[in-house]
């Protein structure tokens, strides 16, 4: 359940805070959703590609 916001003072304002706007082709959507969906196909790519992790190995020490 989301939380009720207090009335924005200016519309478009909060409408960039909350909003993912593409400057080239007016696409809107929201800031949150965009980004997973950008980190998504990255990582789709890298695991059809095959890529090699740049992450440091992990090593667990008891």
């Amino acid at each position: 359940m989301s939380m009720p916001r207090a009335p924005a003072r200016n519309a478009l304002a909060v409408t960039t805070l909350i909003d993912f706007v593409c400057r080239s082709c007016g696409f809107v959507e929201h800031a949150d959703l965009n980004a997973s969906h950008n980190i998504g196909r990255r990582g789709w790519w890298i695991w059809v590609t095959g890529a090699r992790s740049t992450a440091p190995v992990l090593t667990l020490t008891a």
